[in-house]
């Protein structure tokens, strides 16, 4: 047999091994390892299978008593009931107090090392696979942004008739080119002081200056960071007070509407730009005969969306969708990013639909590469059915109706977000709830090859969910604790990333999420905000003193500060000093300290 040949066999039986051992092994919840202690015999279980049949529902495994359950709670128990292939449990099982014979441990324990023989093998495979998606998601951005090359030039004063009917196509104009959208808009400014030509009338959202205001919530929902020094602490308070007044500050977006009044002939609005920093859109009117255009504007912020003129941006060769009656309009930034899709752009929406009676539909931007689209499918599925997608620089034409839009003056360092009241109002509004007889505690484990900043070291990675699971047993919690790395074994034997739904419902169900900062940690939107104890998160953070560059560019993050207001119960830790950015470290003794706390 050739080397190749004789590899893959040897590969496939491990595969084969492996998934009898996760879909047969038995599940015991009596069975433990001895620990010292007052001879209280108790064992952690690293299960194999999680996965029991009853009827035609699914047991979870803590239940007492087997049932059938509905379908979407099908979607959290496939989740719960993966094995890792890296070789890590993707849920950790405990008991309270459980004794097991010698022969039940032995059988384990034999079960146990049969797995640890083909860890390497598969956690192998899981790597190929991890880099090979890699390499397609780098290969898909360097395409997008090779096509946001190509700017229109400016075109001369006046709109340009519509096309219609056109098919869209990649040699569309794009702003995304921030030097050249500076030159246009100086130009522009100089050219046009009154931001007229010809009949182009701006229409400027106001600016607010901030208030302090913001501050004035229940101190129970403010972060508290667990640390000796009083001077950090000190420098943690002021630093989220900034954070907070600078993104919240100057309250709730503003809404201008472009209605059908006498005299106007057409409604527009349109996303120029694919994805970024500084999004880019237009919204217009044009009055009959085209001697007048009335247009919002708003192109001052570094971080955070713009409204500029459509001048420049639309051609002959612009595609036009026409849609019909009241529509609600939303654009802002890093719509190809998960985590601030979830703890901006969804805030903005929730404001907007506040705003808007229930026949209005929306215009959202679909850039084939974001995740609203899929978030607001699998979570809201009524508001999906509102939202007409539009892709960048495809102009949509506003029949019969009228345009409103919600927008939150630009920022220098993030945007505007002051909106979190009706994002807690939406959330709160889901059907979905957590059953407190099936909740999980929630680590998010930040490890390669998942990311590769500000990562936890492996090995004190794993003392972490030693301590979290010794502190449940403590503390009487009979939850499962997951280990979250945002992946799970898919049918074809490859890791994939959990969709919207299993991450919302995996969530929903939890009680305590505990991880470093970073996208992972932005799923704490989706816990329970009415349950009856308000939902717990532990987030690990770098602090002002680590010796580490990279670190200290982070210090003090959290998401507390996007979250401003909601009802969690927030406790922040602090990188030890001597972490780097490729290996962090967190002192046990604090974090032991405050899940006593929690858990008490």
């Amino acid at each position: 047999m050739a080397p190749v040949d004789r590899l893959f066999a040897v590969t496939l039986a491990a595969v084969i091994l492996a998934g009898s051992l996760i879909h047969f092994a038995p599940i015991r919840h009596d069975v433990g390892v001895y620990e010292g202690g007052g001879g209280n015999v108790r064992r952690r279980l690293m299960t194999v299978s999680k996965r029991v049949f009853q009827g035609d529902g699914i047991q979870f495994v803590n239940s007492p008593d087997p049932k059938t359950v509905e379908s979407r709670d099908k979607v959290l128990y496939g989740i719960l009931a993966d094995q890792d292939s890296s070789g890590k449990d993707l849920l950790l099982g405990h008991t309270m107090g459980g004794t097991g014979s010698g022969k039940e441990i032995e059988e384990n324990e034999t079960k146990q090392g049969q797995l640890l023989q083909v860890q390497q093998t598969r956690a192998d495979l899981v790597e190929k696979n991890q880099l090979r998606q890699a390499e397609l998601r780098l290969q898909r951005m360097k395409e997008a942004e090779g096509a946001q090359q190509i700017v229109q030039p400016m075109q001369p004063p006046g709109i340009v008739p519509l096309g219609e009917g056109n098919e869209q196509t990649d040699t569309h104009p794009n702003t995304y080119d921030e030097g050249l959208l500076q030159i246009q808009q100086e130009n522009y400014l100089i050219s046009h002081p009154q931001y007229g030509m010809d009949g182009f009338v701006a229409i400027p959202f106001g600016r607010k200056e901030p208030s302090r205001d913001v501050l004035d919530i229940h101190d129970t929902y403010k972060p508290r960071l667990h640390d000796p020094s009083e001077e950090t602490q000190l420098a943690f308070s002021q630093w989220v007070e900034t954070m907070v007044v600078e993104m919240h500050g100057t309250g709730e977006p503003q809404v201008q509407t472009l209605n059908p009044d006498q005299g106007v002939k057409d409604i527009y609005f349109a996303i120029w730009t694919d994805y970024g920093r500084t999004p880019t859109a237009s919204a217009w009117r044009v009055f009959n005969g085209g001697e007048k255009t009335e247009f919002l504007i708003e192109n001052t912020a570094k971080n955070g969306s713009r409204y500029v003129s459509p001048r420049g941006h639309v051609h002959s060769g612009t595609v036009t969708k026409e849609v019909y009656g009241c529509h609600a309009a939303f654009h802002g930034w890093h719509s190809q990013s998960y985590g601030h899709t979830v703890d901006y752009h969804l805030a903005q929406i929730s404001y907007l639909k506040a705003q808007v009676d229930e026949e209005c539909r929306f215009l959202l931007l679909d850039n084939r590469i974001g995740p609203l689209p899929s978030i607001l499918h699998a979570v809201d599925p009524a508001l999906y059915a509102r939202v007409t997608w539009i892709h960048p620089r495809e102009v949509a034409k506003i029949v019969d109706g009228s345009l409103v839009v919600s927008h939150n003056p630009g920022s220098e360092y993030y945007p505007k977000f002051g909106a979190n009241a009706y994002l807690q109002a939406w959330l709160t509004s889901l059907p979905y709830k957590s059953d407190p007889d099936q909740t999980i505690i929630l680590y998010c484990s930040r490890v390669p090859p998942q990311t590769n900043t500000r990562v936890m070291d492996v090995e004190h990675n794993e003392a972490i969910k030693q301590l979290i699971q010794q502190k449940m047993i403590d503390h009487g919690r009979n939850e499962q604790l997951v280990d979250y790395d945002g992946t799970r074994l898919g049918e074809d034997g490859q890791m994939r990333p959990l969709t919207p739904m299993e991450r919302f419902y995996l969530f929903r169900s939890a009680t305590t999420l505990i991880g470093s900062h970073g996208t992972g940690m932005t799923n704490m939107l989706w816990m329970d905000l009415t349950a009856e104890r308000r939902p717990q998160v532990v987030e690990f953070t770098a602090g002002p003193n680590s010796s580490d560059d990279e670190l200290r560019r982070f210090a003090f993050e959290n998401y507390s500060r996007n979250y401003w207001g909601l009802p969690f119960d927030y406790h922040v830790l602090l990188f030890t000093p001597e972490s780097r950015d490729a290996g962090a470290f967190v002192d046990l003794n604090l974090l032991s300290g405050v899940l006593d706390e929690l858990w008490s």
